[in-house]
């Protein structure tokens, strides 16, 4: 019998995997497997070095990944957990999300702020009504690019006081003499956190029933 072949398949399934039930070889099975493979290979075709190399590398390279992919898992579990606390500490506090629709109680305000993409010699803030009314219009002048912050204190344009409940919030600028809609952000209570299981980590819901991620929100106060 060729000393090749029979050692070749001595080593197809080792005795200490097959008593183990184990299906995978791990880092001393395979030394193990490498010794073995030396001390029988064919004196007149022994192993290159070359080959020799190329086993151990991709032995390497493969526990290598197993390991950085444990290292990612345990690095999402951590941010998830992180995320989370971050999440409920938010709890009865006001975030400023991407909106057009806010509210208003009565004797209260709405509190917001535009997202300048470019300096400007004119923004504008409108409040319209559910049937797309104009109810009050804001200049809010000149304005460089950022956020800009802007108040409503629910009055009409002629100074009566605006019934309490939803509102559209609209907002654009003057742009080479033409104005561009532009996005307004709104600030929101939160009311509660929600875990999430789609790998995005925690959401928070607003006083509007909004469910919105972290990374959605822009301001904390």
């Amino acid at each position: 019998m060729d000393m090749i072949n029979s050692v070749n398949g001595s080593l197809a399934v080792p005795r200490e995997t097959t008593e183990s039930g184990r299906s995978e070889l791990g880092q001393e099975d395979f030394l193990k497997l490498m010794v073995t493979q030396f001390r029988n290979q064919d004196p007149m075709k022994p192993m290159e070095n070359g080959e020799f190399l190329g086993q151990l590398a991709q032995f390497s390279t493969v526990s290598g990944i197993e390991d950085m992919n444990k290292s990612v898992a345990q690095l999402a579990d951590s941010i998830h957990a992180s995320q989370t606390v971050q999440a409920a500490n938010m709890i009865g506090r006001t975030v400023l999300l991407e909106a057009e629709v806010g509210r208003i109680a009565e004797g209260g305000q709405l509190d917001g702020a535009i997202d300048v993409p470019a300096s400007t010699g004119d923004a504008r803030v409108r409040i319209l009504d559910p049937a797309g009314q104009l109810v009050r219009e804001m200049r809010l002048g000149s304005r460089a690019a950022g956020v800009a912050e802007f108040s409503w204190d629910g009055t009409r344009n002629d100074g009566t006081p605006a019934a309490p409940g939803s509102y559209v919030v609209q907002a654009d600028i003057d742009s080479n003499g033409k104005r561009e809609r532009i996005p307004t952000l709104l600030y929101a209570r939160v009311d509660s956190v929600a875990l999430s299981t789609d790998g995005e980590g925690a959401r928070v819901t607003t006083e509007y029933g909004e469910q919105v991620r972290l990374s959605q929100v822009r301001a904390i106060r």
